[in-house]
């Protein structure tokens, strides 16, 4: 389990340099799709590089007048008495904030399918539905369904639309699941 806490503090500090990275080379750019490739990938390489370990081999020669015989050394053991298991709550509280984080982006997406279920249904085009809510919304795509208020669908619809229609094209819905996981895989990382 210690092994295990090490590999999150490992693929945090990647992330955390990555995110510094992002911030000030990145950040100003318009290059939409470079940007989105830089993000992806740094969160996903976040999680590969820390199991990736170099290991240098070096012969270190010594002075043999330095060796010392152990067949004459007593070797005293302590027992120990069964205190707090640090490593243990550790990984319980971690669990706990990765079980909390999933439920809250399960229930999101439970909110948008009850949106989606609800709404009305007005256009519907290759690839694209639009969907008319009386919730207060923003306007959004899901996974192919953009959803708006009336207002919002009768004052500028078709700017709206053809918005929305760059994100479903570029399947921005999956990319936001892939980068939910891996906040919930690291819930208590602020670069996250």
């Amino acid at each position: 389990m210690e092994a295990f806490l090490t590999y999150l503090v490992r693929a945090a500090a990647v992330t955390a340099v990555f995110y510094l990275f992002y911030k000030i080379l990145l950040v100003k750019e318009t290059f939409h799709r470079i940007n989105r490739a830089v993000l992806l990938c740094s969160a996903l390489l976040s999680f590969i590089l820390p199991l990736c370990i170099l290991t240098v081999h070096r012969t270190i020669y010594m002075d043999s007048s330095l060796i010392v015989d152990t067949s004459s050394l007593t070797f005293v053991t302590t027992s120990t008495t069964a205190g707090f298991d640090w490593i243990t709550a550790g990984v319980i509280v971690y669990l706990v904030g990765v079980a909390a984080v999933i439920v809250a982006k399960a229930f999101s997406v439970f909110s948008i399918r009850r949106i989606l279920r609800q709404g009305r249904t007005v256009e519907r085009g290759k690839g694209y539905r639009v969907v008319i809510t009386d919730r207060k919304v923003s306007p959004f795509s899901w996974f192919g369904n953009i959803v708006m208020t009336e207002e919002d669908y009768a004052q500028s619809g078709t700017v709206i639309i053809a918005h929305e229609m760059a994100h479903i094209r570029l399947r921005h819905s999956a990319d936001l699941l892939v980068v939910s996981l891996c906040c919930a895989a690291e819930w208590f990382n602020p670069a996250m």
